[in-house]
């Protein structure tokens, strides 16, 4: 009977031992499935979006997951060239841009133009604005001359906007997944006005495209500021 009984003591505890550990194995499974749950339930897919309104236009990085977007690395670059542009470098292409186009006509600009820092969080289904141009008259009535000006002013910005490309290095809210992708999309949003524009690139195309004449008939070089207004 002793002997029976040790054997059956031996079972028992053997099988509570391995009921115990099948717990502790479950447990560890549920767990990374759980987290395996958790970190599909935050992953970002970035890309690039642009608006195209009468007189206004705008490009964003955009954030269509349903997780944070973390950016790691931000850069632009324009027609095809391998070297990024700067944010001084788009801002001073644009600004000569519209004071060309624009001249003495009674015709305002409002634009606004940002990196996104590293670190930069941007939440699902949300996006950080890059770049946005909008051109007004300053006539409450203008004229069909003027309207005829700002629409060539319009298609010109929109042909320059139509020229850039985001690439992007981010990852998700955890660290664990990192994504380098490149944004081709503003060409498509802007193709119906055509190939993009070249800006003026050398010095001395930009100072004659941003400068204004004084009385004694020497340029003075306008305030490249984001509250500028022409």
């Amino acid at each position: 009977m002793d002997g029976t009984k040790t054997l059956l003591d031996l079972l028992s505890g053997n099988a509570a031992l391995a009921t115990a550990i099948a717990g502790i194995l479950l447990t560890i499974f549920s767990y990374r499935q759980q987290r395996h749950h958790h970190r599909t339930m935050v992953i970002p897919y970035g890309r690039l979006v642009a608006t195209d309104n009468t007189f206004e236009g705008q490009i964003s990085l955009a954030n269509n997951g349903i997780g944070p977007l973390i950016v790691s690395d931000f850069q632009l670059f324009y027609a095809g060239s391998r070297k990024p542009i700067s944010a001084d470098q788009m801002r001073d292409d644009l600004l000569a841009l519209l004071a060309t186009g624009i001249g003495s006509h009674p015709i305002t600009w409002h634009w606004r133009i940002g990196t996104i820092e590293k670190n930069t969080a941007i939440p699902a289904s949300e996006s950080h604005s890059v770049v946005w141009v909008e051109i007004a008259a300053k006539e409450e009535e203008p004229t069909d001359q003027t309207l005829a000006i700002m629409r060539d002013v319009e298609r010109q910005v929109k042909k320059f906007l139509a020229g850039f490309t985001i690439v992007c290095r981010y990852t998700d809210a955890y660290g664990s997944k990192k994504w380098v992708e490149r944004f081709d999309g503003a060409s498509s949003y802007f193709a119906a006005y055509g190939t993009p524009a070249e800006p003026a690139r050398s010095e001395s195309e930009l100072r004659q495209a941003l400068s204004v004449p004084r009385e004694d008939g020497r340029p003075t070089m306008r305030r490249l500021d984001p509250t500028l207004r022409p």
